[in-house]
């Protein structure tokens, strides 16, 4: 005989279920909207001339320890166009990726230094405000990454 207070067709286990599956989907959501407004600096890629792309890169921002310990692993994606350096991520990461200092649209003009050492390599760049900034990335060709970047600085 069933509990007077609860319906028949409920019992723990299922509310449980239910109940995580609610916040499962109140988090993605969450996670879908941060990163379609961290993303929307960014133009579509089909618009621009591709000169490197690594879609599977790591890296970190040297900002503060937070970020240096909280870093991405195979999930960005580093691209040289004409004129700009983009360091984006997917959807679901870019809310994430933006507070730690992940997401970046930047003129090949406000780049002040690049080092490469090994497969990382660490590019210093102008923030919009003029504070000097930095991050480090690994990707699969560090060297032909650094040779777009030379090779669109000289342009």
């Amino acid at each position: 005989m069933a509990n007077a207070l609860q319906p028949e067709y409920m019992n723990g286990p299922q509310i449980i279920l239910l109940t995580w599956m609610f916040i499962t989907f109140s988090i993605l959501v969450f996670l879908f909207r941060k990163g379609k407004k961290a993303l929307s600096i960014f133009p579509d890629i089909d618009s621009t001339e591709v000169i490197y792309r690594d879609r599977r890169a790591s890296g970190w921002s040297d900002r503060t320890w937070l970020t240096r310990i909280s870093g991405a692993n195979r999930v960005l994606d580093v691209v040289v166009t004409d004129k700009e350096l983009w360091l984006k991520t997917n959807v679901l990461f870019a809310g994430v990726g933006s507070h730690s200092d992940l997401i970046h649209k930047l003129s090949l003009s406000k780049i002040t230094g690049i080092q490469q050492n090994n497969k990382r390599v660490q590019i210093t760049f102008k923030s919009p405000i003029g504070n000097r900034k930095q991050f480090t990335i690994i990707t699969k060709k560090p060297t032909e990454f650094v040779e777009a970047m030379q090779r669109n600085d000289k342009d």
